[in-house]
């Protein structure tokens, strides 16, 4: 997986700051990702759709696919 692009939904667990966000797939841990600037005016409880470059190293909130 290391040459390739994918993504995948999660739900917001906490809200942008400072270019950072957090969030959580189902039956996993939350974590904090970097983010895009349309990302920002997610809010707790969003979905959100991440890009995954290579590997889970490489990784950015983008917003919500189904609302870009």
């Amino acid at each position: 997986l290391s040459d390739c692009v994918y993504f995948y939904q999660a739900t917001v667990t906490t809200k942008a700051s400072g270019g950072v966000i957090g969030i959580q797939r189902p039956f996993d841990s939350p974590i904090s990702l970097p983010c895009a600037t349309n990302a920002t005016t997610l809010n707790v409880g969003d979905s959100c759709t991440v890009l995954v470059f290579g590997d889970y190293n490489n990784q950015l909130v983008i917003g919500n696919m189904a609302k870009l």
